[in-house]
């Protein structure tokens, strides 16, 4: 028979194992990561990865119905990813508080993985682009994506560059290209085709390539001595080497999976 006592110590028992086993639950889903709020974490959803900022997490909600909300980036969480059934990321921010001359997007950041789909193995659309800060007298502009491939063989201190992107006299008005650009400025011609349009990175070899996305605050339209399906970037960095007022720049990576 159990006695009064037994079953009260029983009822205490099953309550602080109840307890315990609570509180290890939600330090399972939920503990602050401060600590990262500088770096990147990688969210594996359905084979797909995803690099975020931790500072730009707005929500995460677990498979048990269970959400986290960040209103302040303080308060962002850390968790187990088998857990996670969605996560909400602020939008790529597009404004530039500090004054500087910066290059900004609304589909990545600044060191982050370029999306699929401005390269080949997407929609080969050429990614929207905004600047802020233009420098004081800035009459014309020019953008640029390319590539530095490696060191050019035989040839010491020159390296094999792949251009995705030109684009000059861009009104000075302007402060942004769309995706798809077409019709702002004159498009010379990149390296993969030598046509006068946008081309996306398609590397053929291993491993994570970095490009490199630039824009240039330029004191006059630049003069060339050849007719616009020749303009390269090498002949538009020398057009624009004394008219360059400032030159603004974002860098992107990309890792292709090869079959």
């Amino acid at each position: 028979m159990i006695t009064y006592q037994s079953r009260k110590s029983l009822a205490h028992n099953l309550l602080l194992r109840s307890a315990i086993s609570t509180v290890l639950a939600a330090l399972m889903l939920v503990c602050t990561i401060s600590a990262l709020r500088a770096q990147t974490l990688n969210f594996y959803s359905k084979g797909t990865a995803t690099s975020f900022k931790a500072t730009d997490v707005r929500s995460i909600k677990f498979t048990p119905k269970i959400t986290v909300s960040s209103s302040t980036s303080s308060t962002v969480s850390s968790f187990d990813f088998a857990t996670v059934d969605s996560i909400t990321v602020a939008a790529a921010s597009t404004s530039n508080p500090t004054g500087t001359f910066t290059l900004l997007s609304s589909a990545f950041v600044e060191g982050a993985e370029l999306p699929k789909e401005y390269t080949c193995d997407g929609t080969s659309a050429s990614p929207p682009l905004n600047w802020t800060n233009l420098p004081a007298g800035t009459k014309s502009i020019a953008v640029t994506m390319h590539h530095i491939v490696g060191p050019t063989a035989g040839m010491p201190g020159l390296f094999d560059t792949h251009v995705y992107m030109v684009i000059y006299n861009i009104p000075p008005a302007t402060t942004s290209l769309p995706k798809n650009v077409s019709g702002v400025g004159l498009f010379g011609i990149n390296t993969v085709n030598g046509k006068t349009l946008y081309t996306p990175p398609c590397s053929q070899g291993p491993g994570t390539k970095a490009y490199i996305l630039t824009v240039y605050a330029l004191s006059a339209e630049p003069v060339f001595s050849v007719p616009q399906t020749s303009v390269t970037r090498e002949i538009l960095l020398s057009a624009i080497s004394k008219t360059t007022l400032g030159s603004a720049v974002l860098n992107v990576n990309y890792t292709r999976t090869l079959r």
